[in-house]
Order: structure tokens, then sequence, then C-alpha cells
């Protein structure tokens, strides 16, 4: 079992600076230090151990329902699963929540690609270009999703 802590204190001009340790709670207004289960989780995900990943954004959401982070984390692990419709529903929960990452509707329009629901996908994507026409991993999901649903024209 891994064991992660971090000696980091956060502050608004932390949070403002992208420390990755640090979130914004809406439901508390403040700006609040990611728990040492969110740092295993990140790690868990990375090591490819996802019931273990899941389990630890499961924690976090237990405390604090609104963090989007961990929201997104969750799908992360669900998507690694390949349970895509869950891993969609996550991400959908952090979008919902106020995020405006690009990122985010990527991954929601990764999640709609593999659940073959292509059309969806793209508008996904477009939404993650609209927030930064430069994030190349939009226009090249988009551009998956459109070669699909065009195979499927021709098959039809």
């Amino acid at each position: 079992m891994l064991a992660l802590t971090h000696e980091i204190t956060c502050n608004k001009e932390d949070y403002e600076q992208g420390n990755p340790f640090c979130y914004f709670s809406r439901k508390t207004s403040l700006v609040l230090f990611r728990s040492q289960n969110s740092g295993k989780g990140e790690v868990f995900c990375a090591l490819e151990q996802y019931e273990e990943a899941l389990a630890a954004f499961d924690q976090i959401l237990q405390v604090d329902p609104s963090n989007m982070w961990a929201y997104s984390w969750k799908g992360t692990a669900l998507y690694g699963l390949k349970r895509y419709e869950e891993s969609l529903a996550a991400r959908e929960e952090a979008i919902r929540l106020g995020s405006t990452y690009e990122e985010y509707f990527y991954s929601k329009g990764v999640c709609l690609f593999e659940l073959r629901r292509y059309e969806e996908a793209i508008a996904a994507y477009d939404q993650a270009i609209q927030i930064d026409p430069s994030y190349t991993n939009a226009y090249r999901g988009k551009a998956k999703a459109i070669s699909q649903l065009g195979q499927l024209k021709q098959m039809r």
C-alpha cells in the first residue's frame, strides 16, 4: 500500500497560481488542500490500479460531494476499468459543478466516443476547442469521431 503525504498549506494565492494540491470547494467557498486520498488516487491511476483509485476518490466525495476535481479523476479511474457510462456520468458531474476546463469536455468526448455516440462526442470536443482553440487533443478526437460517423453513414 502506498502512503503519501504532502507537506503543504494552501491559500488563495496557491490556488490562483495553479498549485495542483489545492482546489476550490463550492460547498464551503474555501480553498482546500487535497487530502492524502487524492494523492493516492492519482498515483493509483498512474499505476493502472483503478479499483484502488476509485475507492480513494469515493472517500473524497463522501466528505466533499461538490469536488469537481475528484469527480474528474473518478471518471479517469472508471474509464480505466472500461466502465464508460459511469465515467461519462462522473465527468458530466464535474462539468455540472462548474468546470470550464477544456480537458473535462475532451474527456467527456472520449467517453462518448467509446460509447459510439459520435455526434455527442463531436459536440463535447467542440466545447473543449471553444475553451482552448489550441487544444490539439480535442481536434484529434473530433477528427476520429467524424471519421467513425462517416463510416457508419456509409454502412447504412
